[in-house]
């Protein structure tokens, strides 16, 4: 097990200790959200929250854009959503 220095948080897979210790890190400091958005320059922690993120860039009156940022289709009621949790909601 891995123990956090600052706080004795006890961790069995090492990766989990490491993305807690961000929890710790002071807002400015530039590691804690190092995966930056050349759009907007909004920084996140991870880049799947990042490349999530990028959808809102996409302009939903471009057809192949609005497909992109929207790719999950009711086959029902065709509307269309970002991520498949919505979709099943």
């Amino acid at each position: 097990a891995c123990e956090c220095e600052v706080c004795g948080k006890l961790f069995v897979v090492p990766n989990e200790m490491r993305r807690h210790k961000e929890t710790h890190m002071d807002e400015n400091d530039p590691n804690k959200k190092r995966h930056k958005c050349n759009e907007c320059g909004k920084g996140f922690r991870n880049s799947v929250n990042l490349r999530h993120h990028m959808s809102t860039h996409k302009d939903e009156n471009d057809p192949a854009q609005a497909q992109e940022k929207r790719p999950f289709k009711c086959e029902v009621c065709s509307d269309t959503f970002r991520t498949a949790k919505n979709l099943a909601d």
